[in-house]
């Protein structure tokens, strides 16, 4: 645990179900199918949310997941450190609303421009609602877009600007990009990222 400790502070407490192959093909494990990955990260995220919560000892004994853990550190944070979790299905919206701080998503795969803005608005209209079903205030969890494939935002300026905007206004607190490979991509990260800032504050 104290590993996952180690990995709740370089990720910034994500978790995701880990659907792409490559995932897998890092970790040496099986390419499981949907319903196995889903009830694999179901688990998964409550082991983690409990054994954080917990300091001192833990134990725990699922169908895939079990540990016994002693001498944790008791978090800094209060119950734990925040969890985002990451994904689009409903399985993962699912478990975010359970146990999440914050729920982060680019969406499904294959969702072209035309189609991405309404199609995020509709998961986190899904999402606000799971939480009122559960009793849990919506506004209690914090939402987070991931900028990829349909929204890459460095084809040109002001995209970025233009995308943040667009996430704001349905509903999206937050914007994560993947740092500019190319000098093109840098020379629209720097023209649009001050602008960005500008605005949040």
């Amino acid at each position: 645990m104290r590993e996952a400790l180690a990995v709740d502070h370089l990720s910034a407490g994500r978790i995701g179900t880990g659907v792409a192959g490559f995932d897998h093909e890092a970790t040496g494990t099986p390419y499981w199918p949907i319903a196995e990955r889903l009830a694999r990260f179901r688990e998964y995220v409550a082991f983690v949310d409990a054994a954080l919560r917990a300091g001192g000892t833990f134990t725990a004994s699922g169908k895939h997941f079990s540990g016994n853990l002693t001498g944790l550190p008791p978090p800094v944070q209060a119950p734990r450190p925040p969890i985002t979790v990451a994904g689009a299905s409903k399985g993962v919206r699912a478990v975010a609303v359970a146990r999440a701080e914050c729920w982060n998503t680019h969406g499904a795969f294959g969702v072209g421009p035309d189609g991405i803005v309404e199609h995020l608005a509709s998961l986190n209209r899904d999402v606000s609602e799971r939480c009122e079903a559960a009793g849990r205030d919506p506004a209690s969890l914090r939402r987070s877009v991931l900028l990829l494939g349909a929204l890459s935002p460095w084809t040109r300026r002001q995209r970025l600007t233009g995308i943040v905007e667009e996430m704001s206004a349905i509903g999206f607190e937050e914007v994560v990009v993947f740092w500019p490979w190319t000098d093109a991509e840098l020379a629209v990260f720097e023209h649009d990222a001050p602008q960005v800032i500008a605005v949040a504050r």
